[in-house]
């Protein structure tokens, strides 16, 4: 078993994002481009994609709220 190979699966919130990309950036670009460059996507999706969900959330919901103003 090669353990470079195993994923590990950890939730962050944005403040924490940002404190681990602050961190890297303080390293030699060579050695975290990679890993800056997927960490990045992976949050710019996780956000995309809650803020989609926030959205449905909104739309689902007004219809329901103009219905109680009426």
């Amino acid at each position: 078993m090669n353990p470079n190979q195993v994923p590990i699966n950890y939730t962050l919130n944005l403040d924490q994002v940002n404190m681990i990309v602050t961190a890297l950036g303080k390293m030699p670009f060579e050695q975290v481009e990679q890993f800056v460059v997927s960490f990045r996507s992976v949050a710019i999706k996780a956000l995309q994609d809650a803020e989609a969900a926030a959205k449905a959330a909104e739309s689902e919901a007004a219809p329901a709220a103009e219905v109680i103003a009426e």
